[in-house]
C-alpha cells in the first residue's frame, strides 16, 4: 500500500494494541516503557510514528468492542497516580464510534467469529466497508489481506514513513 492509496480509504481504524500504545503515548511517552502493556513491546518512537500516521488521516473510527478491549487491558494502570482510562474520553470526542450488534457481527460470517472472536469480526466487517485497519495483529492482517481488504501491519508503516 502506498501512500496514494491512503487517500482513497474511508477512514481508518486502530486495532487494540495499537490503540492502547496510543492511549498511553498520549498521556506521556515516557510512561510506554513502564507500563506492561507496552513495555518491551513498543517505545515512544512508535508512539510518535503512530501519530504521525494518524495524521494522514480526516477520519478515525474506532468500534465499541475495541475500546472495551482498550479499557480492560488498561484497567488499574496509573502514571503519577493519574488512571489511564481518562485518557479514553479524549481519544472518544476525536473520532467517530462504528457499531453492530453482536448477532449481527456474528451472523455475517460465523466462521470469521469462531476464528477471531467479535471485536475482530467486527473490524473486518468495516474492513468490507473500506476503511483501513491498521494492526499488528498478523493473524487478522493477513486474513483480511486474502480477502483483498486494507490492512496494514503497524511495522509495514515504516516504510511509508
Amino acid at each position: 500500500m502506498t501512500l496514494q492509496n491512503l487517500s482513497r480509504q474511508k477512514g481508518l481504524l486502530i486495532d487494540t494494541n495499537l490503540l492502547v500504545l496510543y492511549i498511553i503515548g498520549s498521556i506521556d511517552t515516557r510512561f510506554i516503557t513502564q507500563c506492561k502493556r507496552t513495555n518491551g513491546r513498543y517505545n515512544p518512537d512508535d508512539y510518535q510514528l503512530l501519530n504521525r500516521f494518524i495524521q494522514l488521516f480526516q477520519k478515525v473510527i474506532t468500534t465499541a468492542n475495541i475500546i472495551t478491549e482498550v479499557s480492560n487491558l488498561l484497567e488499574g494502570e496509573l502514571y503519577r497516580n493519574v488512571p489511564i482510562l481518562s485518557a479514553i474520553p479524549r481519544f472518544l470526542e476525536t473520532v467517530e464510534e462504528k457499531s453492530f450488534s453482536s448477532l449481527s457481527a456474528i451472523k455475517i460470517d460465523e466462521k470469521r467469529f469462531v476464528k477471531f472472536g467479535l471485536s475482530d469480526s467486527v473490524t473486518a466487517k468495516l474492513a468490507e466497508e473500506g476503511y483501513l485497519i491498521l494492526t499488528d495483529d498478523l493473524k487478522l492482517h493477513y486474513y483480511l489481506q486474502n480477502k483483498g481488504l486494507s490492512s496494514l501491519n503497524f511495522t509495514n508503516i515504516r516504510n511509508l514513513l
